[in-house]
C-alpha cells in the first residue's frame, strides 16, 4: 500500500522506485529503480532507463545463486539498514535449510502473519544466527562468495529467517 518508495544508495543518491509486483504468500515486492534522469521534474529518461530493463546509471545488478546449494554450518551475512542506520553487516551459520513453522505438537504447517497478512505457509526458510534487526528485513542473505541465497525476512532473539534465493527468483519471474 505505499505511495512513495525511495531507495537511497551507499554512495548517497536517492532513486524513486515503483512498485512492479507483490506476492502476499511471501511476503516479496519486486521494485523498479527509476534512472537519476527520471527522478528530477520534467527530466527524460537516461540511457539506463530501468523501465527498459536495464540498470540505472553506475549500479551493478546482484545476482540471485539459484543453483547454490545452501548447507547447514555454512558461514552467510545479514545485510541492511537496522534502526534506519545504513550499511549494515552481520555474520552468522545457517542452521536449518527448510525450515517450516508448525504447530506446537509440530503436526500441522502454520502461516504466519506480518503486517496484517498471512503468508509463509509454503516458505521452507532458510534459518540463521545472523542479527536481523528491524530494518533489515528485505536485505540480502549472502555467502562469503557475494552470492545472495535468500532474502531475509524475520529475526530476533538471536534466530533469523530468509526466503530461499530460487523462491525469490520465481516470484521474480512471474
Amino acid at each position: 500500500n505505499s505511495s512513495r518508495i525511495r531507495c537511497t544508495l551507499t554512495d548517497g543518491r536517492i532513486l524513486d522506485a515503483d512498485v512492479v509486483a507483490h506476492d502476499p504468500l511471501t511476503d516479496l515486492s519486486v521494485l523498479r529503480l527509476r534512472a537519476a534522469a527520471e527522478n528530477r521534474p520534467g527530466g527524460a529518461a537516461a540511457s539506463g532507463d530501468a523501465r527498459a530493463g536495464k540498470v540505472p546509471p553506475g549500479l551493478r545488478p546482484a545476482r540471485l545463486a539459484v543453483d547454490a546449494a545452501v548447507a547447514i554450518g555454512d558461514p552467510v551475512l545479514a545485510l541492511g539498514n537496522p534502526f534506519a542506520l545504513s550499511s549494515s553487516v552481520t555474520l552468522g551459520i545457517v542452521s536449518n535449510t527448510r525450515r517450516v513453522f508448525t504447530d506446537f505438537t509440530g503436526t500441522r504447517l502454520e502461516e504466519l502473519e506480518l503486517e496484517g497478512e498471512p503468508t509463509g505457509l509454503f516458505t521452507r526458510w532458510i534459518q540463521h544466527d545472523a542479527l536481523i534487526l528491524p530494518g533489515n528485513s528485505g536485505g540480502p542473505l549472502v555467502d562469503l562468495d557475494g552470492r545472495i541465497v535468500g532474502v531475509n525476512e524475520l529475526g530476533g532473539a538471536g534466530v533469523g529467517f530468509a526466503i530461499p534465493a530460487p523462491l525469490a527468483q520465481s516470484v521474480l519471474e512471474q
